[in-house]
C-alpha cells in the first residue's frame, strides 16, 4: 500500500491524495509479534469518522476498544502464516470470555502446545528472523493483508536485581549488541504519565533521571519517585519504526505510515535485547509526603499502608506519587498518585501503573498540618465509605 497519511478532519480522511469520505468503512489493524512474549495480539477496529463511538467511558484494559472509545470489528478472520506454510487462526477474545470483554482483541498463545492459561487460544510459534504474513478478512467482505521479519535477535540481558534510581541525580547507561533484520532499536520507559518512546540507531542510550515527555502538554517527567519502572530496548522491524515514529491522532488510525494492503494501521515485529527495572525513589520531605498507615483495618482495593513522595507542583497544587506497602512479594507493585491543593487531597490507587486505570480513589482533607500528628480523613469516591489515615 506504500507510505500512507492519514489527516482526520470533519470533512473526512486524507490519505495522501485520496480523500476518503465521511464515514468511509476503513479497517484499522494493529499486531506486534514479539517472540519474546506468549500473548501476541491483533486488534481491529474501524476508523474514527466522527460519528462512532466517541463518548469516553473509564478505560478497561480487558476491553480496549470499545473503553477507548473505538469501534471494534467482530467476527473476522486472522490469519498468520509463517515461511514455511505453517499458519494459526487467531481466536477473538470476546468468543471466550462470559462477560463479552474483548470485542475487536484476536490472540494466540506464542508456545508450542497450549497450558493454563492460555488453553482458550491457539498456539503458533513466533521465531526471531522468520517473515510472517497476515491475512484479515472481515464479515462484510474487507481483506487486510500485511508481512512482517522478526529481527533476529538471540537473547536479551535481564538484570535480576532491581536498582535503587534517585531521579534528581542518576543517569543509567545502557548498551547492546547489533541485531539483523532491525530498522532501529526502541528505548522504551514505562510510565504513570504514559510510555516514553525513543527510536536510535545507535547501540547505546544514556537514561537521565531528568528526562520529561517534550512532545506533551507541561512536559511531565518521565520519573515517578516510589514507581517500580521498566526500561527495555527492542530491535523493531521498518513497519514498526516507521508507523509509530510518525505520530498519532485520536480518530483510530494512530499512525501516519502504513505498510498494509487493503487497511491502514500496522503489522510489524519486535524482539526484545534489553531491560533494566529501576525503583524511582526522592529524598524525603514534609507532609503530605511520608507514610501513611489507616486507623483500622481496610480491605482491597483501598491500601492499609503507602508511602508518597513529591513529583510536581503546578499552579499551586502538589502531585504526589509512591507505592502500597506490605504487598506479599509475588503480588505486582501498587502505584499511588496524589494531588495536594491546600489541605484539600485526592489519593488514587492505579493498576499496571497507568493513570488511565484507577482502581480506588479517596477524597480527603489534611488535618494538622506543620505538627507531629497529621491526618487524612476522606471518603471512597462512588461508595461514600469514610476513611481515615495517620502519618507515621
Amino acid at each position: 500500500m506504500g507510505a500512507v497519511a492519514l489527516v482526520a478532519a470533519l470533512s473526512g480522511c486524507v490519505f495522501d491524495r485520496i480523500t476518503l469520505p465521511l464515514a468511509a468503512n476503513v479497517v484499522v489493524v494493529h499486531g506486534v509479534l514479539n517472540p519474546g512474549v506468549t500473548d501476541q495480539v491483533v486488534l481491529l477496529e474501524r476508523a474514527l469518522d466522527g460519528q462512532g463511538n466517541t463518548v469516553r467511558v473509564p478505560y478497561d484494559s480487558l476491553n480496549p476498544i470499545v473503553s477507548n472509545g473505538g469501534t471494534p470489528i467482530r467476527d473476522a478472520r486472522v490469519v498468520v502464516r509463517n515461511s514455511r506454510g505453517d499458519s494459526v487462526v487467531l481466536r477473538e477474545e470476546r468468543s471466550y470470555r462470559a462477560d463479552g470483554k474483548g470485542a475487536g482483541v484476536y490472540r494466540f498463545a506464542n508456545i508450542e502446545g497450549v497450558g493454563a492459561p492460555f488453553a482458550l487460544v491457539p498456539s503458533f510459534v513466533v521465531a526471531p528472523g522468520e517473515r510472517y504474513e497476515l491475512r484479515v478478512a472481515t464479515t462484510d467482505g474487507a481483506v487486510v493483508t500485511g508481512a512482517t521479519t522478526v529481527p533476529l535477535a538471540t537473547g536479551r540481558t535481564v538484570p535480576t536485581v532491581p536498582r535503587q534510581f534517585y531521579r534528581d541525580r542518576d543517569s543509567v547507561f545502557v548498551g547492546w549488541q547489533p541485531v539483523a533484520n532491525a530498522a532501529r532499536f526502541e528505548v522504551r520507559i514505562e510510565s504513570v504519565s504514559g510510555p516514553f518512546v525513543a527510536f536510535v540507531d545507535s547501540l547505546e542510550y544514556l537514561v537521565a533521571g531528568s528526562l520529561t515527555h517534550t512532545s506533551r502538554a507541561g512536559r511531565p517527567r518521565v520519573f515517578w519517585p516510589g514507581v517500580r519502572q521498566l526500561v527495555t530496548v527492542s530491535a523493531v522491524d521498518a513497519n514498526y519504526h516507521d508507523y509509530y515514529r510518525s505520530g498519532s491522532d485520536d480518530f483510530g488510525t494512530r499512525g501516519l505510515i502504513t505498510r498494509l494492503a487493503g487497511g491502514v494501521g500496522v503489522f510489524g515485529s519486535m524482539s526484545r535485547v534489553r531491560e533494566r527495572t529501576l525503583d524511582v525513589t526522592a529524598d524525603n520531605a514534609d507532609a503530605p509526603a511520608g507514610r501513611w498507615e489507616a486507623t483500622t483495618t481496610v480491605a482491597s482495593p483501598l491500601p492499609q499502608t503507602f508511602q508518597l513522595w513529591p513529583e510536581s507542583e503546578s499552579l499551586g497544587a502538589t502531585r504526589l506519587s509512591g507505592q502500597v506497602l506490605g504487598l506479599s512479594i509475588s503480588a505486582p507493585p501498587q502505584t499511588v498518585v496524589a494531588t495536594q491543593t491546600g489541605v484539600q487531597i485526592t489519593v488514587s490507587v492505579l493498576a499496571r501503573q497507568s493513570l488511565r486505570d484507577t482502581v480506588v480513589t479517596i477524597d480527603g482533607r489534611l488535618e494538622g498540618l506543620g505538627s507531629g500528628e497529621v491526618r487524612l480523613t476522606g471518603t471512597v469516591r462512588g461508595t461514600g465509605q469514610a476513611v481515615v489515615y495517620r502519618r507515621r
